[in-house]
């Protein structure tokens, strides 16, 4: 059994330390995005996203590993449009401390000419096929 003022002491100090942990993963995500990149999100999915040339859209799509299911582009885009320029999986400190396997997978693209292209991201079993998509997203880029 713990000294009473021994556990006050040793709660105080968890508590600052989630507060500090909390606090660097805010960065996480969106908040982290340069100034003008363009995020879009599941609620996007059937719109339009205009952009300049130069600038980086952001895709981010729920993701839970553990099925074994990620988000992979299910048709070509007219790469003089927009190119693929990274992904990665993401994961709020909220997340992370409860062991969680839902995150975000965020998906970069580079505008890279003038012109109008389609993203159509599939959530699928890699390797398995198209035919396999758990769920589309599918946005009409048109950069400027």
């Amino acid at each position: 059994m713990l000294n009473p003022k021994l556990y006050v002491v040793l709660m105080a100090s968890v508590l600052v330390m989630a507060s500090c942990a909390s606090q660097q993963g805010a960065g996480t995500g969106r908040r982290s995005l340069p100034a003008d990149a363009v995020p879009v999100g599941v609620s996007s999915n059937g719109s339009h996203v205009s952009l300049d040339v130069g600038q980086i859209l952001y895709v981010e799509l729920p993701e839970n590993p553990s099925r074994g299911l990620t988000w992979q582009l299910s048709s070509p885009m007219d790469q003089t449009v927009m190119m693929p320029d990274g992904q990665r999986f993401i994961e709020s400190t909220k997340q992370k401390s409860e062991g969680s396997l839902v995150g975000t997978q965020q998906l970069r693209f580079a505008a890279t000419g003038v012109g109008e292209t389609v993203i159509d991201l599939a959530l699928v079993r890699p390797g398995a096929g198209m035919g396999s998509a758990a769920e589309r997203w599918i946005v009409q880029v048109i950069v400027r």
